[in-house]
């Protein structure tokens, strides 16, 4: 099941994966970035599922919620930015037909420099990969 929550004073949307009222899952958005001086570009900040609620469609449903909203506000395009060595979530998000731009990033996370790669995709239709998965229901 996903919900969407706004924080009072925002247009950033956070959308929630709940099971048997626990959160399992969320994916965090901008819409519209204003990227490079375009409105029509939005962008997934976030994506997480948690370990345990794997391989149950969860983050399918996330992606595919997530991209239905930069869509409803408008955006043509998406961005992320993903820290270079996660090969397994890089993988997820060039299955859902994401494609690396070239840009790079250099910053503190936790502590620690990490690098960035940024990801775009098209938003003129939905993925093909990006299902939701049986029984969720929108709230």
């Amino acid at each position: 099941m996903r919900a969407r929550i706004e924080e009072a004073g925002t247009r950033d949307p956070v959308l929630v994966a709940v099971e048997s009222d626990r959160i399992v899952g969320f994916a965090s958005l901008r819409a519209p970035a204003g990227e490079s001086g375009s409105e029509a570009v939005g962008e997934l900040i976030a994506l997480y599922v948690d370990p345990s609620a794997g391989s149950r469609g969860v983050g399918r449903g996330l992606m595919a919620a997530a991209l239905g909203e930069l869509r409803a506000a408008g955006c043509r395009e998406a961005v992320l930015w993903t820290e270079e060595r996660n090969h397994r979530p890089r993988r997820i998000y060039e299955r859902y037909g994401w494609r690396a731009d070239g840009a790079a990033r250099e910053r503190v996370f936790l502590g620690r420099p990490i690098r960035e790669l940024r990801y775009r995709l098209e938003l003129s239709d939905p993925p093909s990969a990006a299902g939701g998965a049986g029984g969720e229901r929108v709230l």
